[in-house]
């Protein structure tokens, strides 16, 4: 259980300094403090116990929420991951705009003024009378 959660952490180099100290359950792994992580052999260089106690802090809020939350809680963090993803594709191949409006293809602003009987859609049928 300690072995999968630190791989899935990010510090899997630390998984056999746990199981020889008997840290083999979650609950046994919140329970460690900074003193004991170091006693441990976790290094304090390059903020090592650091980061490992934040990611334990995380791990002990996410122990503390009822099922319902923490699927609510996934599906959140799932839907900011794929919005981050999203503009990053986005960001990386800017379309062109459209001089006249300033909108990008595909925008609600463009698309809503190409509709037929939009008022948009209506003054350019007047210009072009």
């Amino acid at each position: 259980e300690v072995g999968r959660w630190l791989r899935e952490a990010g510090f899997r180099e630390y998984a056999q300094c746990f199981e020889a100290n008997g840290v083999k359950k979650l609950q046994d792994i919140t329970a460690l403090s900074r003193t004991q992580l170091v006693a441990m052999g976790i290094p304090e260089a390059g903020g090592v116990v650091s980061q490992l106690e934040e990611a334990l802090r995380a791990l002990r809020a996410r122990r503390r929420r009822s099922p319902e939350e923490e699927e609510e809680h996934m599906v959140q963090q799932a839907i900011e991951q794929s919005l981050v993803e999203y503009e990053s594709s986005i960001s990386s191949s800017p379309a062109p705009s459209n001089p006249a409006t300033g909108s990008q293809p595909g925008s609600f602003s463009t698309q809503y003024s190409q509709q037929p009987g939009s008022w948009h859609a209506q003054q350019q049928q007047q210009q072009q009378q």
